[in-house]
């Protein structure tokens, strides 16, 4: 029963994409069914333009920037933390669990500092 839930669940995130696919083919401007015939004109006149052209490129090549360094870094931190003895080899993971932690922490004291000032 649990794997028929979650496959409706997936089914129902995922319609709106598979839709939107589905009219990107659709040789009307309007987005009506029945199709009135099939067509790549949108992908055509897409890849015709120019600014996004550039801007594709330009994403590209951050991205692929990007992938490399995060690479490099990461293994030279991973070779590093492999390393560590003792307490240092704690503090990248305790560093790595503050940023999710620390928010909630201090919602938690503000509600305790709000809730004594109601005195609740």
């Amino acid at each position: 029963m649990l794997f028929i839930f979650v496959l409706f669940a997936l089914a129902f995130l995922y319609e709106p994409i598979l839709i939107i696919g589905l009219f990107s083919f659709h040789s009307s401007p309007s987005l009506v069914f029945p199709f009135q015939g099939v067509s790549l004109r949108w992908y055509h006149d897409l890849m015709a333009n120019d600014t996004f052209i550039t801007s594709l490129g330009n994403s590209v090549l951050v991205a692929a920037c990007a992938c490399v360094m995060t690479t490099v870094l990461g293994c030279c931190a991973a070779l590093a933390l492999m390393r560590l003895k003792g307490r240092p080899k704690a503090m990248p993971g305790f560093l790595s669990t503050a940023p999710v932690a620390l928010p909630g922490l201090f919602l938690g004291i503000g509600l305790v500092a709000l809730f004594a000032q109601f005195g609740v």
